[in-house]
Order: C-alpha cells, then structure tokens, then sequence
C-alpha cells in the first residue's frame, strides 16, 4: 500500500537488495567475510617440529600430501608427524603425543578413519604418518614403505 502523491503522505519504502536477503544470504556473506581471517588463524596455529627443516626433502614430501577424498592439501609437517600407531581390531589407532604436535597433541588415542590412508603414496620416513589437527581430526594418514 502506497501513500503519497497529492495528499503528501509518506510512501512504502521497498526493502533494498540487501534487506531482502535471507538467513542464507546473510551466513554465507557472514562466512565469506570471516573466512580469510579464520583460515589465518587456523594456520598460526599449527607449527613445525623445533628445528624442522622446511626446504628438506622430507619436509617437500609432507606438502605433497593430498587428502583422498578431496584433493586438499593435508597441510605439511605443521600438521604432519611421525607417530605410534596400534591395532584396535577393526581399524588403527594413533597416539597424539603433545610434545610432538607442538602443543596440539593430546597425549590420547585417536582413531585413523578407514578413509584417510593414502593408498600407494612412498613414504621416506621409515614411519607411520599422520597428518592430525584437533579441530579436524585425522586429515590423511600414510603407512611406512612396505606396510
């Protein structure tokens, strides 16, 4: 309903664009704006080894790392250690040793989801690797040659 005209009333103002934006329009330009700085964040966070190498071969390997499922980076050796793992029956487990997820660890077990092995990948290490952030949990996981 409209007013306005000869009697000089005010008019119905019509909701912008903007305004008339759902919910949905609002979170998604919400996570757009936040992103680069969540992602920021989350990377200030994860931290190499003491004394790590990054130009090494070994430390060029772990950025290789691709996840299975999407082709994501599993990050590099921020992320990315040499760690104990165990048989629990139906699938394998890993140990977060605090010490060596600088800070990040647990000291707790966690399970390596069927899904996250990367199948066929070399590894130089001579160790289980898994590439492992709290938030996240296992982002990929890669057996020692030969097992």
């Amino acid at each position: 309903m409209r007013f306005g005209g000869a009697w000089g009333g005010k008019r119905e103002q019509r909701p912008s664009e903007e305004h008339r934006a759902g919910p949905a329009t609002w979170a998604l330009r919400a996570a757009l704006a936040l992103g680069p700085a969540v992602l920021v964040a989350i990377i200030a966070q994860a931290r190499p080894p003491a004394g790590a190498d990054l130009d090494s071969p070994e430390s060029k390997w772990y950025q290789s790392l691709k996840q299975p499922q999407s082709g994501a980076s599993c990050c590099d050796i921020s992320d990315c250690r040499k760690a104990p793992v165990r048989d629990a029956g139906d699938h394998w487990e890993f140990l977060a040793v605090r010490a060596e997820y600088g800070g990040n660890g647990d000291d707790q077990w966690h399970a390596i989801p069927e899904d996250k092995w990367l199948r066929g990948k070399t590894n130089p290490t001579g160790e289980t690797v898994i590439c492992w952030d709290p938030r996240f949990g296992v982002l990929c996981a890669v057996k020692p040659a030969g097992g």
